[in-house]
């Protein structure tokens, strides 16, 4: 049974409603259960809960692990992944999952591991893409 753990920022959930997405990824795992024949299932995980979540993380336990939009400007959550880095690194590297909606950040260095780090660039409005 794929079991999938969304960590959202809590602070932003309770400021703005439409971060909370949630329902958006029920719905999916609705969906993707009745179209597979798995049962796929949600768990959140909001702030200090992070912790509990890194802390030993297994593929087995967590298919994929979502980090909804703005989740990392959580003061809690960079803590969390901060202190459970080499446990979020392992469960990656071990076949783990990782979907990572935007985050308002400058830089994924302190969270993903160098390989999977992205280079960040800036927008060039003025140029079209082919």
């Amino acid at each position: 049974m794929p079991n999938i753990a969304l960590v959202q920022d809590g602070a932003e959930v309770a400021r703005q409603r439409y971060a909370d997405v949630y329902g958006e990824f029920v719905r999916a795992c609705n969906e993707l259960s009745a179209n597979r024949g798995l049962t796929f299932t949600l768990q959140v995980f909001t702030d200090d809960a992070v912790r509990f979540l890194l802390r030993g993380i297994s593929p087995d336990e967590y298919s994929c692990v979502v980090f909804a939009s703005n989740a990392l400007l959580s003061n809690e959550v960079c803590r969390a992944v901060a202190a459970y880095r080499q446990d979020f690194e392992d469960y990656l590297r071990a076949g783990g999952g990782l979907f990572l909606l935007h985050q308002f950040r400058s830089s994924l260095d302190d969270v993903l591991p160098p390989e999977l780090c992205p280079r960040l660039v800036d927008r060039n409005t003025g140029s079209q893409i082919l």
